[in-house]
């Protein structure tokens, strides 16, 4: 008897710990930031990294771009339409089959 209420009083404990979503912010955790971006073409971007990619946002619409590379402080994502490239601390990116135009930071 003593031992299930160890275990019953262990369970509770750990079920105290769990979040209830996994979209639910962890306290002391901030999210990535969003940059916001002019491109020498005149879109407009904003850019959240989170380590595997980027989610690039071009006139209201969210492009997942998975991280294909990063080597030599280039760092390579593109969902096979559109690319984003960040070259030593400078932005870029195409929309399509146009050229990467340099983005500056807002």
């Amino acid at each position: 008897m003593a031992r299930l209420i160890v275990v019953l009083g262990a369970a509770a404990a750990l079920a105290g710990c769990a979040r209830k979503s996994a979209s639910e912010p962890v306290a002391g955790v901030l999210p990535n930031p969003v940059v916001e971006y002019r491109c020498e073409s005149g879109e407009q971007i904003a850019v959240r990294l989170d380590g595997v990619a980027a989610v690039v946002r071009v006139n209201g619409v969210d492009y997942t771009l998975p991280q294909l590379s990063s080597v030599a402080g280039v760092s390579t994502f593109s969902d096979g339409r559109h690319v984003l490239e960040i070259r030593q601390g400078r932005t870029f990116f195409a929309l399509g089959r146009s050229t990467p135009r340099l983005c500056t930071a807002q």
